[in-house]
């Protein structure tokens, strides 16, 4: 989220050319939350910003057909709410509900093998 997107295709490249089998995680938002980092006290106090964000997890395996989908996990839908509330606050209840907001940030896994020749 912290990249730009040719900065992050180049990742996904470099990794393809480089590397048989690779499994890759990226901490993404989507492109909602991305033109709003200015709303994230903690990216703020930090005075980073939010460059890219992406809705579809397999727009990257567009980018880069050698890498596959694998998982996702979404930091607004934990089972328990009080986990949630306790790491982010109140306003996380609304977050798991909202559909803008329940997948808005997380974690997608990529796998890449390469099938011997």
């Amino acid at each position: 989220m912290y990249l730009k997107e040719e900065q992050v295709r180049d990742f996904f490249k470099t990794v393809d050319d480089n590397f048989q089998h690779a499994e890759v995680r990226i901490e993404r938002v989507n492109k909602h939350l991305s033109r709003s980092s200015e709303n994230f006290k903690s990216v703020n106090e930090t005075k980073a910003v939010f460059n890219w964000g992406c809705d579809d997890p397999l727009e990257i395996e567009r980018w880069c057909n050698s890498f596959k989908f694998r998982g996702e996990y979404y930091y607004y839908s934990v089972p328990k709410l009080t986990d949630l509330t306790e790491r982010i606050g109140l306003e996380a209840i609304l977050y798991k509900y909202l559909p803008t907001y329940n997948k808005s940030i997380g974690v997608w896994k990529y796998e890449k093998k390469t099938q011997p020749k």
